[in-house]
């Protein structure tokens, strides 16, 4: 009589190798949230590095943008998702450190509430006006805010965002009186700028480009410490009389505490090797954003360096949103 017992076992014995083909991450698509409108910067960016993370680990990286509250609303809701690795956001120093000295108090914990992934990039800001704006240089917004005080508006992409700080920064150094008007994100700020409706913003460098190659908004300056390699022709603040005027925004992967270590780390190689592309680094370098990478440990470093500046550059200029 044959024994049928290695046939009843085999299903058993398969079942180990089963459970780690389920197991194994990700295995279902993976939600990025963006705290910003559609179009901005950090939209841009976070959608070409997930577009060939997605190619490396074989499921969709899915963008969402949570827009609202200074970004608030986004990393509150990145906060409170699961920790599984299904769940990431691409954050700023604007959420994970200048928001501490903003807001007496937040929906989430900046220090405690996120494990970093990697620092994605980094970009300048740029001092743009409309393209039919009478203004050149900082120095003409900053005779016409003196002759006409309280009266010339600047644009950011929402409260606390790094567009309004690079203003406010620049408003301290210039001893002006200028008026804020928050946006939802970068394209509806620049769009009034554009416009006329804005005298003029700090833009970010990715998203304000392609306005200003067409003509839509004018370049009069750009914060970082260099001139940038897409502007050439573009001054910076510091050769324009504003000394330590060296700001760039800059853009981490972000997940909820309590995420895996092993899952960071497959997020982590993933991300590296999504920059390591000679086609990612080229399009990042045409939008004016220097690639980041490194490791989970060397991000976090990079972002208590960036806190302990941004907190004393806020509390410094006496700076709130509440």
């Amino acid at each position: 009589m044959t024994s049928r017992r290695p046939l009843l076992a085999a299903p058993f014995l398969a079942l180990p190798g089963l459970a780690q083909a389920q197991a194994r991450y990700p295995n279902r698509p993976v939600r990025v949230i963006v705290a910003l409108a559609a179009g901005g910067d950090n939209d841009l960016v976070t959608r070409l590095l997930t577009q060939r993370m997605s190619d490396k680990l074989g499921q969709p990286f899915v963008v969402e943008n949570r827009p609202g509250a200074g970004s608030l609303v986004g990393h509150e809701a990145a906060a409170r998702a699961a920790p599984d690795g299904y769940n990431l956001i691409m954050s700023t120093i604007s959420a994970l450190g200048a928001n501490l000295a903003l807001y007496s108090r937040l929906p989430y914990d900046p220090v405690n509430d996120f494990v970093p992934i990697m620092l994605a990039g980094l970009a300048p800001g740029v001092l743009v006006v409309g393209g039919s704006s009478p203004f050149r240089t900082p120095q003409d917004i900053v005779a016409a805010a003196k002759a006409r005080p309280g009266v010339l508006t600047f644009g950011s992409a929402g409260n606390g965002n790094l567009t309004q700080l690079i203003a406010e920064v620049f408003k301290r150094a210039t001893g002006i009186d200028v008026v804020h008007v928050p946006y939802r994100g970068i394209p509806d700020a620049q769009r009034d700028v554009a416009a006329g409706r804005v005298d003029f913003m700090f833009a970010i460098s990715p998203s304000s480009v392609p306005l200003i190659e067409g003509g839509q908004l004018r370049a009069l300056a750009v914060t970082s410490a260099t001139r940038l390699a897409v502007l050439p022709q573009i001054r910076t603040m510091a050769e324009l009389g504003y000394p330590d005027f060296d700001i760039s925004s800059w853009y981490g992967l972000m997940a909820p505490r309590g995420t895996p270590p092993e899952i960071v780390a497959t997020l982590n190689e993933a991300a590296n090797e999504a920059l390591r592309d000679p086609n990612v680094e080229a399009r990042l370098r045409g939008m004016s954003v220097t690639p980041g990478g490194g490791s989970p440990q060397q991000f976090q470093a990079f972002i208590e360096r960036e806190r302990a500046r941004w907190v004393a550059i806020v509390r410094e200029a006496g700076i709130t949103v509440d």
